[in-house]
């Protein structure tokens, strides 16, 4: 059923989160324009893009924030498939 679809789809990417390996920003930035998983000063992880010039594009809420609030990266996972 779609609601155990789901169900499945959430634990897999739970897993894939605790295994992320996380790039410091103070390392080094994603390409411009890539989206990626974000952890920011305010304690969330989410997608983001580098728009270059310090500027990121937060896609919780569609606004934007400044290298100094993102606190590290990872690519994003592959997409889910679903069951094979």
């Amino acid at each position: 059923s779609q609601g155990n679809d789901y169900n499945t789809a959430f634990r897999m990417a739970i897993e894939a989160l605790k295994q992320t390996d996380w790039i410091p920003c103070s390392e080094r930035l994603p390409k411009e324009d890539e989206y990626v998983l974000a952890t920011t000063v305010w304690g969330n992880i989410t997608m983001a893009e580098n728009l270059g010039n310090d500027e990121w594009f937060i896609h919780e809420g569609n606004s934007n924030a400044y290298t100094e609030d993102i606190l590290a990266w990872s690519p994003l996972p592959e997409p889910w498939k679903g069951e094979k």
